[in-house]
């Protein structure tokens, strides 16, 4: 596990995407504070098993540009939250 925290709503965590544990146990996720085995999610783009790779963005987000990412990030973001690859056209 990678011990991201992720919302409740997610089926796979978005930083690594290994499978939710929907036993309420310990699945190795985060802090463990919800009974679904997630945390609480930190500040990040979003991104779910539907939208792979990425979805659109909204407003000023921006899409990880590595094929193998696909992350939507927040526009304030100067790399990728998921794979830190630098944000397309520098830091504007």
């Amino acid at each position: 596990s990678c011990g991201n925290n992720n919302f409740a709503f997610r089926q796979t965590c978005q930083k690594c995407d290994t499978p939710k544990d929907d036993s309420g146990g310990d699945s190795g996720f985060g802090n463990n504070q919800s009974q679904s085995g997630f945390g609480k999610a930190k500040s990040g783009g979003f991104k779910d098993s539907d939208s792979k790779p990425g979805g659109k963005p909204r407003g000023e987000e921006w899409i990880c540009p590595n094929e193998d990412c696909g992350n939507n990030n927040f526009a304030f973001r100067k790399e990728c939250m998921k794979c830190s690859t630098p944000k397309p056209g520098g830091s504007t």
